[in-house]
């Protein structure tokens, strides 16, 4: 080996070794980094040690979640409205432009309706009166009306606004045009009657529903509900059943034939066969089919679904019925009235009576089949054609 390869050899080990001893005294890159989130603990720790010295410092107030309050209104003739927190023992509101036993002038009474003049002792048909209500989009709609189409709604039940008036002088359907009933979904109002089939999103600005046959059928449609994307409507005098499925373009089915009492819940329509009054005929929203349900051994005067305890009850002869899914029945009792509503634990019931006291007689229940007769209100007890429960509002709006 030359002189110059062993001097080059010499000054290569000696510049090894320099660098060995500088990695042993310098952190490597992963060790700083380490250090660094070593030392960020350490400064965490602190800020925690801090933060639990001042735990005794008084944090600002939280604003507590808005508690709810059942609400259930019930209204009827001559612009009865009546509502409450309980099932209707108590009357948190009332109101009526027409009140039974006092007369009223002609001027007052000129929209009279077709089907029969308005007595005071005996209201029948008057251009006030409402029979019916739905809940949805944060407010109340009433409905009803005779000779025009009568509307009021409220965010709360208690507050109404004043009457908004369709149909008047301008009816471009036959018949007296009023308004049966009305129910929500799909963020529609749809509302059908005698002469009158119209949609709202809102309750106040109003537009005519769309037939798929080009014109309103006949008939009057008394009653309708909404059910899992599902509009129906029943009527009388020859009207077909009618549904639809967002509420302002509807068809007719005219295969089946059923009565005006229904209701719905749980995914399912329960009707009473027009053929049987005893039978119930279901049509099932997710698959879309008819099938014949049970058969009770007297007439079903009543059906009514509670959305507090998701459970239907039927009335058939004098004896009152309970099921959880519209197909299997429990008998709850023999009762002397039928179940109209339920809420906070209570059931409730409405029984009218006409003649010179004309009114509807309040009566309360803890079992649906025992009943007490609530508190009258003085000095007149509106006649109920309509309720709407369990509809549950911020107490702030109250």
């Amino acid at each position: 080996m030359s002189l110059n390869s062993k001097s080059i050899n010499i000054f290569l080990v000696l510049l090894l070794g320099i660098i060995f001893i500088y990695q042993g005294c310098s952190p490597t890159p992963f060790q700083a980094e380490l250090g660094a989130q070593q030392g960020s603990e350490s400064s965490n720790q602190n800020d925690e040690t801090n933060l639990d010295n001042e735990e005794d410092e008084p944090l600002p107030d939280q604003p507590s979640p808005l508690k709810k309050q059942s609400v259930s209104v019930g209204v009827g003739r001559g612009g009865a409205i009546m509502t409450s927190h309980d099932g209707f023992e108590t009357l948190k509101h009332i109101e009526q432009q027409l009140i039974p036993g006092q007369s009223y002038s002609e001027a007052y009474l000129k929209d009279q309706c077709r089907f029969g003049k308005f007595e005071p002792y005996a209201p029948d048909h008057d251009p006030h009166m409402f029979r019916g209500i739905a809940f949805g989009n944060n407010q109340f709609v009433a409905i009803g009306g005779c000779c025009h189409v009568n509307v009021r709604t409220s965010k709360d039940g208690e507050n109404w606004t004043d009457e908004i008036v369709l149909d008047k002088d301008t009816v471009t359907y036959g018949g007296c045009p009023w308004a049966g009933d009305i129910t929500f979904g799909n963020n529609v109002f749809a509302s059908m009657g005698g002469g009158t089939s119209v949609w709202s999103a809102d309750g106040q600005n109003w537009q005519r529903i769309n037939w798929a046959s080009g014109s309103r059928p006949n008939g009057a449609y008394r009653r309708m509900e909404f059910e899992n994307g599902y509009f129906m409507a029943v009527g009388s005098g020859g009207a077909p059943l009618a549904f639809s499925k967002d509420g302002m373009n509807w068809d007719v089915n005219t295969s089946e034939s059923v009565q005006t009492t229904f209701s719905a819940g749980l995914g399912i329509f329960l009707f009473v066969d027009s053929s049987e009054n005893s039978q119930l005929r279901l049509f099932n929203t997710q698959t879309e089919e008819w099938v014949t349900g049970h058969q009770f051994a007297d007439s079903i005067g009543s059906i009514y679904f509670s959305k507090e305890n998701s459970t239907f009850y039927l009335r058939a002869g004098r004896i009152n019925y309970s099921s959880t899914d519209g197909l299997n029945w429990t008998t709850m009792g023999n009762s002397s009235d039928s179940i109209q509503g339920y809420s906070n634990g209570t059931f409730y019931s409405f029984s009218r009576s006409w003649g010179e006291n004309a009114s509807s007689t309040r009566k309360i229940s803890s079992d649906g089949i025992n009943w007490s007769t609530a508190q009258r209100h003085q000095p007149f007890n509106p006649i109920i054609d309509a309720i709407t429960a369990e509809v549950e509002l911020p107490e702030s709006s109250l």
